[in-house]
């Protein structure tokens, strides 16, 4: 069975599904498409809505099709099953452990896991790359789980993605920088290093 990796936001508009196709770009550099899942979905959110245009703007940058992204609710993705689910804000993360409160060692904001993958005393405990991709990510989600910052490092949002929406351009193509160098120190952190290239242009499944 794949790994699967859910990427949260408030409506899955924005910052989920862009967050969520850089990461299936990694996954897909490291030839492990058929190997780990990786959605978006929203904590309070309808379904259907479009993706917001500023990060329709950068994935296409990426070679990323957004176009038929749809939002979807938490609920439709079955939580419970998620081998990590990554959040932009605390309060996202508290709404997801009040629905599974059993997902409480998986659910990180996804600054926060980023942070701790690429702390050099974290990275060589991580597991070998001769483990499965499955094995690979819960072993690194348990060693992360047990390496969160202080409650003092949250502070000030330090360890959260702001909303774009209602923003001007400048402000997704920032975010897309973030995440792209987010994205790569969590893909290396749970999966090692790049093996291989994406072809550009080609869509993002299950978005």
């Amino acid at each position: 069975m794949a790994a699967r990796i859910l990427v949260l936001c408030l409506a899955n508009v924005a910052r989920s599904p862009l967050l969520a196709a850089r990461l299936h770009l990694e996954v897909a550099a490291r030839g492990l498409d058929g190997e780990v899942a990786v959605a978006s979905a929203g904590v309070d959110t309808v379904w259907g809505l479009p993706v917001a245009e500023g990060s329709r703007v950068v994935a296409d940058r990426w070679g990323v099709d957004l176009d038929g992204h749809q939002s979807r609710p938490l609920a439709y993705l079955q939580p419970a099953v998620q081998d990590l689910v990554l959040t932009m804000e605390r309060r996202h993360t508290r709404s997801v452990l009040s629905i599974e409160p059993a997902l409480a060692g998986r659910v990180f904001t996804a600054p926060e896991l980023a942070r701790i993958l690429a702390d050099p005393r974290v990275a060589e405990q991580l597991p070998s790359a001769s483990e499965t991709s499955s094995e690979r990510l819960r072993a690194a989600v348990a060693l992360a789980d047990g390496h969160r910052p202080s409650r003092w490092q949250h502070r000030g949002g330090a360890l959260e993605v702001a909303d774009p929406v209602r923003q001007g351009q400048e402000v997704y193509d920032r975010l897309g920088e973030l995440f792209v160098t987010m994205a790569a120190d969590i893909a290396e952190g749970l999966f090692g290093p790049r093996t291989a290239h994406r072809s550009a242009g080609a869509p993002v499944p299950g978005r």
